[in-house]
């Protein structure tokens, strides 16, 4: 049987204030239980790739992003140019 959300254990790490977090753990949906008893900001940081494999991975989705990016940009100002042309052009 599933847990309700409200019902689940809270993180209950030391906030900046003092208090306690009440966000809600991270969830196994397979095992319907915590899998580290802390929230998604408490859970701990990402370590990143480790093999050489996974950083050249890496590497190339931040390059394809980049890409994609700049491309959009250049899509931007040609579009702003055309804007400019047809509000200039006499009816």
């Amino acid at each position: 049987m599933r847990m309700r959300k409200a019902d689940r254990p809270r993180c209950g790490a030391q906030t900046r204030a003092g208090g306690v977090c009440r966000a809600p753990c991270v969830w196994d949906y397979e095992r319907q239980a915590p899998r580290n008893g802390r929230c998604r900001m408490h859970g701990g940081c990402s370590t990143g790739p480790k093999t050489p494999e996974g950083q050249q991975r890496a590497i190339e989705a931040m390059q394809k992003g980049h890409r994609r990016w700049r491309d959009r940009q250049h899509e931007g100002e040609f579009e702003a140019e055309l804007e400019g042309f047809v509000a200039a052009r006499p009816p």
